[in-house]
């Protein structure tokens, strides 16, 4: 599986957990930066949401 790189926003690690649907996250594995607290990624699979995250957008 692809490695997972800091946020492309402020370099902090992110942090990644499963999540049951709640009214804050939707069911799936999520990865969310809590330091500068950019939209998270949530995909069923870790592989999947990996992915997502490695591909955004670098901060300007």
């Amino acid at each position: 599986m692809e490695e997972l790189k800091p946020c492309p926003f402020c370099g902090n690690d992110p942090l990644t957990w499963w999540d049951d649907a709640t009214p804050y996250y939707e069911e799936g594995f999520n990865i969310q930066c809590f330091v500068c607290n950019i939209p998270h990624v949530c995909k069923i699979f870790k592989d999947e949401a990996v992915v997502a995250w490695n591909t955004r957008k670098e901060a300007p």
